[in-house]
């Protein structure tokens, strides 16, 4: 009763990994143009408008299946929310990639704990399915630390290897770039949605932390959707979990906005609510938290149909489509960097490849 709550084949499964990982690695998009990168956006602010498109999306569903209200939503709600706000932190103390290369591996890593050992997901080829795994959790890792890699090495080769000291430069601006560069210092940012790990709000000791435990509880998220299938969910499976996910949504995003709204008055002695900066989010943090939901609304149904350990494991690749937009779009990812990007997201694809093939063999 725990193990695949909807019945589909593998190929479809795989349909619904790749809308997640299309849609999870785009909807940061719109929170780099420039109008918002001008903005302090508060880690709660930036939490709502997910929240607030998670809640509003997900009684579309009302059109196509009956609803059947599940406490189990609430629960799911409870590790989304927070995991969020503890992600935002993140970047602002360590940086986007570090910050999202870390708590994506955790994230696969505790869907795999939830999915194998609590729920007991069939994995097919076992052997091909966990080597899959291994080649994902280390493939986002190693998307998340490229730029890190690509500075250990620059700094190494500088002696020792004086073509690969050369690529490793090519990461460094021109002169024309510098030039603009320090003419715009005032809006440019490089990592989203704030600053960039140069101009870090918080300790790093505190971004990682957050990073971690943003892993650790966002890998949960879905847990509760299995446990719900207890209840007798029927297919389009999910569905109808999923209005109960958004009602959970808003509940718990209320309750964060008014306690932390408390601390604001009491201990820091600020306004009650945070700036929502509604002139320019409205359309930018919509598009972004529609977008964000539609790859929920996959995610969940990848979850549904191949498992927790899979399903929602494989959405993770969603950091080589956010790569693929600093590669070609923002053009943040350059030289070394660039060939480190790409070695990892190689790996990380064949991982979720291996995945599937693995579950088709069961």
């Amino acid at each position: 009763k725990y193990l695949i709550i909807m019945s589909c084949p593998v190929s479809e499964g795989g349909l619904y990994i790749a809308g997640a990982v299309i849609c999870f690695g785009s909807f940061a998009m719109f929170m780099k143009i420039p109008p918002v990168l001008k903005l302090d956006l508060d880690p709660v602010v930036f939490q709502f408008w997910k929240s607030l498109w998670a809640f509003l999306t997900s009684f579309v569903m009302l059109f196509f299946t009956d609803f059947q209200f599940s406490p189990f939503g609430i629960v799911s709600a409870t590790f989304w929310v927070p995991a969020g706000i503890l992600a935002v932190i993140a970047v602002r103390g360590v940086g986007m990639s570090i910050g999202q290369g870390t708590w994506s591996g955790m994230i696969v890593l505790i869907n795999c704990f939830w999915g194998i050992l609590i729920f007991e997901e069939p994995l097919g080829d076992k052997f091909v399915t966990v080597f899959g795994i291994c080649l994902l959790t280390f493939g986002v890792s190693g998307i998340g630390f490229s730029k890190n890699l690509a500075n250990f090495f620059s700094k190494e080769s500088e002696l020792t290897s004086p073509l690969l000291y050369q690529l490793a430069k090519s990461d460094a601006p021109s002169e024309v770039e510098e030039n603009q560069t320090i003419q715009q210092i005032n809006q440019s940012i490089e990592e989203i949605p704030l600053k960039s790990s140069d101009n870090n709000k918080y300790p790093r000791w505190i971004g990682y932390s957050c990073a971690v435990l943003a892993g650790l509880w966002g890998g949960s998220i879905y847990a509760p959707l299995k446990m719900a299938s207890q209840q007798g969910l029927k297919p389009p499976s999910g569905g109808d979990f999923l209005v109960s996910f958004g009602i959970g949504v808003g509940i718990i995003q209320t309750l964060i906005l008014i306690v932390y709204g408390i601390i604001r008055t009491t201990c820091l002695k600020k306004p009650f609510f945070p700036d929502f900066h509604w002139g320019t989010l409205w359309w930018a943090g919509s598009c972004s938290g529609i977008i964000w939901a539609i790859g929920n609304f996959f995610s969940l149904l990848a979850t549904s149909c191949l498992g927790q350990a899979i399903g929602f494991s494989g959405c993770q690749a969603g950091l080589v489509i956010a790569g693929l937009w600093g590669v070609f779009y923002f053009k943040e990812v350059r030289g070394l960097q660039m060939i480190f990007f790409f070695i990892a997201s190689t790996l990380t694809m064949t991982g979720v490849a291996l995945m599937m093939i693995g579950k088709s063999k069961e």
